[in-house]
């Protein structure tokens, strides 16, 4: 009677290991080639929020500035050749900027009459070049931004003002379209699978590391979650007598994409950084923390008025 009970037993575990067996690579997920898609005349609306903390140490003074961003971004999608890359323009319809300094509050809205503030002088130049102007550049399936081309009315402003070339350069809206994109694998990739790429925002190198964890849920919609890490480097300028260092950096973050439609759904990443200079025996200390989110905006939804203060983000 027990030599049949365990006969039985092992005959009732080869069927469920067979089972198990045959479902498992129904059950599993294939390897997916991961890609951007669009189309000829599509119009995505993203919305960039940027707040960045700055704390300074410098004797017995500490300092605080706080600097808030909001960038809303229209990519109208002109042409995609055969291979799939797809020539845009990038237009920034509206910028909205808050600075807390030791010195007081700025407060800017693009779609403000006038801007007012200690600062009027230097930022109205560059919204000037940059509200309603047409970048020109190209994206492939990848997401590799590549051939940017400023508009000439940003040039002219350049030439005006040259201080603000770094800021309206054809590298720095590189940079700046590079937060609103995800580089994705060139070969298909599991779930778990990694992938790396290097960004270098303004002055920093960051040897970034993707994950790709699968499936996730976001505002009751199925799409696919990314997950990424970098290691920082960051050169600071070389001076007689300074001496700078980097104590510490690190950037974490996800993205929500929605692969089906192949298009970025949602990001959110936050970096941090210590930085100490020595000069002449004097010595500061710096730490900056940075919080970047993009969004898809829904067709349909209304901006806020001018004045209005943007609406809080959450991770999603």
């Amino acid at each position: 009677m027990r030599c049949r009970f365990r006969t039985g037993q092992r005959l009732i575990l080869m069927l469920a290991a067979l089972a198990a067996l045959e479902a498992g690579p129904a059950a599993g997920r294939a390897a997916e080639l991961l890609r951007w898609k669009f189309q000829q005349g599509e119009k995505l609306h993203y919305q960039m929020q940027l707040d960045t903390t700055i704390r300074s140490a410098a004797a017995a003074r500490t300092d605080k500035t706080a600097i808030a961003q909001t960038i809303d971004l229209t990519w109208t999608v002109t042409a995609v050749a055969t291979d799939g890359v797809a020539t845009m323009t990038q237009t920034i319809d509206r910028m909205r900027m808050k600075a807390t300094t030791p010195e007081g509050v700025m407060e800017v809205d693009s779609a403000s009459d006038s801007i007012d503030g200690p600062l009027a002088q230097s930022m109205a130049p560059i919204f000037k070049a940059l509200i309603g102007a047409e970048f020109t550049l190209k994206m492939t399936p990848t997401g590799r931004i590549r051939d940017v081309e400023v508009p000439a009315r940003a040039l002219d402003v350049l030439k005006a003002s040259p201080q603000l070339g770094s800021m309206l350069s054809p590298e720095a809206l590189k940079d700046m379209t590079a937060q609103a994109t995800i580089p994705l694998p060139d070969e298909a990739v599991d779930v778990g699978g990694t992938w790396t790429d290097e960004k270098n925002l303004a002055g920093v190198k960051l040897k970034m590391t993707y994950t790709f964890e699968g499936p996730a849920e976001l505002d009751r919609r199925k799409v696919d979650r990314i997950s990424t890490k970098a290691d920082m480097e960051i050169t600071l300028p070389e001076a007689e007598g300074v001496q700078a260092e980097m104590e510490a950096g690190e950037l974490t973050g996800e993205m929500f994409f929605d692969f089906a439609a192949g298009k970025l759904l949602s990001s959110s990443a936050k970096q941090n950084m210590a930085i100490s200079i020595m000069a002449k025996e004097q010595s500061l200390r710096q730490e900056i923390q940075t919080l970047v989110s993009m969004r898809l905006v829904p067709p349909g939804e209304k901006d806020p008025p001018a004045g209005a203060p943007p609406a809080e983000k959450t991770s999603p």
